[in-house]
């Protein structure tokens, strides 16, 4: 059986042009952030330039241009004109019925369509209404395919103990929907969510999705808010909204604005605090005052205390603030650091390696046009044209929008193409012949001319990661030499500071303290080494041990000695990470993990060598003793 979704239903029409209309006036664009942040080995000799560019939504229009469309949309729908813009929020109230999932779907492709957002967040109550989002969009995806150009988009339910789907929604050019529940995003103490892990790129998820500026659609926020202050709606400002659309029947909060006198009096109290300055820039002492849940407003704003400071999160950017008071020198510890125990454990480790990269360029020609093969379909070129009216005065140009046309689909003799094996050339510092070469035997050439940047985009990345795949399968290390070597004595003389909420004191470390970067899986690590009778000694390794690898130098994460039976000397390399699951070599962090192996075992020559494990925990490190 298959069902039919009736496209031309007025009401539905109505709340799904009335979103759209908010942004009237915003041309079609988007935002690009840095996902990673590895730089690229000098001595690569196949480079791997992948672009790690996030993609974000981007708003161009003003406050005062959204309120302008604000206004026009309420005296549309016979409401009580807002006088002012009080946050980002905007309800859409629906009869039940009457399809609220269908109009916030749409609305996602109609979004898309007129001013190329590609972000979104759909937050429900809960588990078993998540699963209903996902249905709904399995079985409308025929249907919005037909009706938006089959253009490309991907939906995915958020699963915690999968923080790399986040990776993906953050990097991809194409429409992504996560669907989540309030209860994965409101806790910060216990979801993943908010904690570093590997398959981010070491960067925390909710981090990703802030820099995306997603639109926030909510399904029955009565249900999701949790009351006037309740942890579901703090939760929302966490994400850094571009916008939340708030759908439901009812909504418990009827939030009105605080009018001219009321706001100046707040922003008044916000100077003398010092929080802002007097051009409105906002100071630490804000960030700080949010961090810590400390905002303070006089008594007669107690209640718009939640509302002030959600708009205020959103403005005051990064909240992740390291007080310089509390930055310390860390010192070796000398009877660690002198002795015989941590003499062999860096005996075993210390040496360089250089590496060679063997593969057969004619298989990487023809996996490259394999992966480009499979892409998924490129969507043609769509132009919209604006006409305003032009005046100049005494006060500058003034403009005002006259004429919005629909968009217009470009055939393929309209548009003017780029040079496309240059633009891919210096995306994937491949030669042109061997570009040419993947481009004409991927059949699938004929889709530059239907959407160029698209098209060029799937290239590049499909390019660099099928030729990281080969970079690791073809890798090789040879140490260099018994003169080259990090020396024991870098310990002392390359400073290593850190800060007091992440250091952990330590006996068995080299150092006094152990500096780690995760609060989750570092520190309870580092606190199992010390608690575990048959680690004799360990060190954090510093940022200056690197291994040289073509994707940028790897920082491993602990050297360890582990004694079995009071007798045997075990040495290790060990890589903590919270799962030992990857979904593939694409990830560049994990690429650079495979070749951190592949330089240790070129080292593990001798009596005994050291080994590198990845683990979860300490019992992972014993399992292979």
């Amino acid at each position: 059986m298959k069902l039919y979704f009736e496209p031309n239903l007025d009401y539905q029409h109505s709340a799904i042009e009335s979103v759209c209309d908010l942004f009237r006036g915003q041309e079609i664009c988007r935002t690009e952030f840095t996902v990673t942040r590895d730089a690229t080995a000098a001595q690569q000799t196949l480079a791997f330039a992948q672009s790690d560019l996030g993609i974000g939504n981007r708003q161009q229009l003003l406050d005062d241009e959204i309120l302008a469309n604000l206004t026009n949309i309420q005296v549309r729908n016979g409401l009580r004109p807002s006088a002012s813009l009080a946050s980002g929020d905007f309800t859409v109230e629906m009869e039940t019925g009457t399809g609220k999932t269908y109009v916030y779907l749409r609305t996602i492709f109609e979004l898309n369509r007129r001013y190329g957002f590609t972000k979104f967040v759909v937050v429900v109550p809960s588990v078993a209404i998540k699963e209903g989002v996902y249905k709904t969009l399995q079985i409308t995806e025929e249907h919005f395919r037909g009706l938006y150009a089959n253009a490309p988009f991907e939906y995915f339910l958020y699963d915690s103990s999968k923080p790399g789907t986040v990776r993906n929604f953050a990097t991809s050019p194409e429409i992504q929907i996560m669907i989540v529940t309030v209860g994965a995003i409101n806790k910060k103490e216990a979801n993943n969510l908010y904690k570093e892990s590997e398959k981010t790129g070491g960067e925390k998820a909710i981090d990703l999705i802030k820099a995306t500026r997603p639109i926030v659609i909510v399904y029955e926020p009565q249900s999701v808010d949790g009351g006037l202050e309740g942890q579901g709606r703090k939760a929302l400002g966490e994400m850094n909204p571009l916008c939340t659309l708030r759908y439901s029947a009812t909504h418990a909060d009827k939030t009105t604005a605080l009018g001219v006198e009321k706001s100046e009096a707040i922003w008044t109290y916000l100077k003398d605090a010092g929080h802002v300055d007097v051009r409105g820039k906002v100071q630490d002492t804000l960030r700080q005052a949010l961090k810590d849940g400390k905002l303070q407003l006089p008594e007669e704003f107690k209640a718009q205390l939640p509302q002030v400071t959600e708009m205020l999160r959103k403005l005051a950017g990064r909240l992740d603030i390291k007080n310089a008071d509390e930055r310390r020198p860390v010192k070796t510890r000398q009877t660690v650091l002198q002795g015989e125990e941590f003499k062999a454990l860096w005996d075993r480790i210390k040496h360089k390696t250089t590496y060679r990269v063997q593969f057969d360029n004619e298989k990487l020609v023809r996996d490259c046009a394999d992966t480009i093969r499979k892409c998924p379909p490129v969507t043609k070129t769509r132009m919209q044209i604006r006409k305003a009216d032009l005046a100049i005065g005494r006060g500058g140009v003034l403009t005002a929008e006259t004429i919005v046309a629909a968009p217009v689909i470009l055939e393929e003799t309209d548009i003017e193409l780029p040079d496309l094996l240059t633009d891919l050339q210096d995306k994937t510092q491949l030669t042109r012949r061997s570009i040419a070469t993947i481009l004409t035997s991927s059949g699938r050439l004929d889709d530059f001319k239907l959407n160029a940047q698209q098209f060029i985009e799937l290239a590049a990345e499909s390019i660099n990661r099928t030729k990281r795949l080969a970079l690791v399968d073809g890798i090789r290390y040879k140490r260099i030499g018994d003169e080259e070597y990090y020396a024991q004595e870098l310990f002392e003389q390359e400073e290593l500071t850190g800060y007091l909420k992440n250091m952990l004191n330590s006996d068995k470390s080299v150092y006094e303290q152990v500096v780690y970067d995760s609060a989750g899986v570092e520190r309870t690590f580092a606190e199992q080494l010390e608690k575990n009778e048959a680690v004799k000694v360990y060190a954090k390794l510093p940022g200056w041990f690197k291994v040289p690898t073509p994707l940028g130098t790897y920082n491993p994460d602990w050297a360890v000695l582990v004694e079995k039976d009071g007798v045997e000397r075990l040495y290790f390399v060990v890589e903590t990470k919270s799962s030992l699951f990857t979904d593939d070599l694409r990830d560049r962090e994990s690429a650079k993990i495979e070749c951190g192996k592949a330089h240790f075992k070129a080292l593990a020559v001798g009596e005994d060598p050291a080994e590198f494990v990845t683990a979860r925990n300490i019992d992972d490190l014993m399992a292979r003793c």
